[in-house]
């Protein structure tokens, strides 16, 4: 849903270098931008292999997940101008909805 539903990738973003921060690594953000769009999974296991992480992945994977989904909630966000009723209008027509994300 990142950028279709809310705009979220900023928040992301910064959820992801507090965790960075949090396990002593010292990421760029050129570094980091080469991540965009990737799901978590493909993140940390790169990051874990490159950094030589202890913590398993699959730890560092819900840790990631836990972490940024509560960073986002707790900003308050809202979702992109004109999403809600654009969703509202499909219900009304019947129209069946799908959403699928990287996570």
């Amino acid at each position: 849903m990142d950028s279709v539903i809310f705009d979220t990738q900023k928040l992301i973003f910064e959820a992801e270098k507090i965790i960075f921060k949090d396990l002593n690594l010292n990421i760029s953000d050129t570094e980091h931008f080469q991540y965009a769009g990737k799901t978590s999974w493909e993140l940390w296991k790169d990051i874990k292999s490159r950094y030589k992480l202890s913590q398993s992945l699959d730890d560092l994977v819900l840790h990631h997940k836990s972490f940024g989904f509560d960073y986002i909630r707790n900003k308050g966000t809202q979702p992109i101008v004109g999403v809600t009723e654009l969703l509202i209008q499909l219900n009304k027509k019947g129209t069946q909805i799908a959403l699928a994300t990287s996570g």
